[in-house]
């Protein structure tokens, strides 16, 4: 293991192997939240700077962003490699780097971001639906909209791989 491999898995023990987020459509659903759970994520120009920066991020990682949804103090999306070379994990950080100097710019103080984030990635057993179903009804489980359709902070794009 790397010296920043080995960092990286003292403050994220259940992180898997580094080789594991570079498999091509494999879908990794992330869940990222605000420092404290401090809920600004759906004000102002918020959504549409961490969208941009969701795909922007994935295109400079070999990446793509399938599904979204923005909540107030948290942030959950599926992704997957899509391009020799991808790397998910560079994907997020560089995610999480650069919304948060932004987000800062726009006054919101720092830290934004909680320092990990929880992944998970859909095994062979389990079904992508189940994973983008649980992302969409996200607003839903938290009480702020009756339908997932009703949520204007979420997306399901086509799958990468069809």
């Amino acid at each position: 293991m790397r010296g920043s491999e080995l960092e990286h898995s003292r403050w994220c023990p259940n992180r898997l192997e580094s080789d594991q987020y570079r498999i091509p459509w494999q879908a990794v659903g992330y869940a990222i939240c605000t420092k404290d759970r401090r809920g600004f994520l759906i004000s102002g120009g918020v959504p549409d700077l961490l969208i941009f920066s969701l795909d922007t991020s994935a295109v400079n990682h070999g990446c793509e962003v399938f599904c979204y949804c923005v909540m107030p103090d948290h942030l959950h999306f599926i992704a997957c490699v899509v391009e020799e070379g991808g790397d998910l994990q560079p994907f997020v950080a560089g995610f999480k780097q650069w919304t948060a100097r932004r987000l800062g710019e726009m006054g919101i103080p720092k830290p934004v971001w909680q320092r990990t984030y929880w992944d998970r990635h859909v095994r062979e057993d389990e079904s992508v639906g189940e994973l983008v179903a649980y992302v969409l009804d996200n607003p839903v489980r938290e009480g702020l909209c009756e339908h997932p359709e009703d949520w204007a902070h979420s997306e399901l794009r086509p799958y990468p791989w069809d």
